[in-house]
């Protein structure tokens, strides 16, 4: 389960980074670079909480994830190329809040499926925590996006 973990906090500590790249780039709105400023402090707090847990010992923490490691590796995957993507490929600020809507979406649904199950109440609780801390994000590029826009947000499928 440690695999597991270090996967969570590679994810959290990449769309960190994500985040402080758009918050970056002045052709962006203020406003919603400061968004991307308190975003990517909060990617990483979440990071430092899984990097305790995998100094606490996975082992005793985790019993199994009910995430498949497919899932995991995709996540990881979709958040290094979006951290690439915003590197070197010029895109919208409208682009930008969808492709972060849909990663936090993700991310949300990963947190509140508590993909894994815990030995502690504690660790269960962290990811509620964590997701809770998903959905300000959406919510906040949900209003942005919805005050700036012309075209109000739809999730995937919607």
């Amino acid at each position: 389960m440690r695999s597991f973990l270090t996967a969570c906090e590679e994810i959290e500590n990449t769309v960190a980074r994500i985040y402080h790249e758009l918050s970056l780039c002045p052709a962006f709105d203020a406003q919603l670079r400061s968004i991307w400023v308190k975003m990517a402090r909060e990617e990483e707090e979440h990071a430092m909480q899984f990097t305790f847990a995998l100094r606490l010992g996975a082992a005793r923490i985790i019993e199994g994830s009910r995430l498949p490691r497919e899932r995991i590796r995709e996540l990881l995957e979709r958040a290094r190329s979006l951290l690439e993507s915003v590197r070197s490929v010029p895109l919208s600020e409208e682009e930008v809040i969808r492709i972060s809507l849909h990663l936090e979406q993700d991310f949300l649904d990963v947190h509140i499926s508590a993909s894994a199950v815990f030995h502690e109440p504690d660790m269960h609780e962290m990811f509620k925590r964590l997701a809770k801390g998903d959905e300000a994000h959406v919510t906040a590029l949900k209003q942005y996006l919805n005050r700036n826009s012309r075209i109000d947000y739809q999730p995937p499928g919607g």
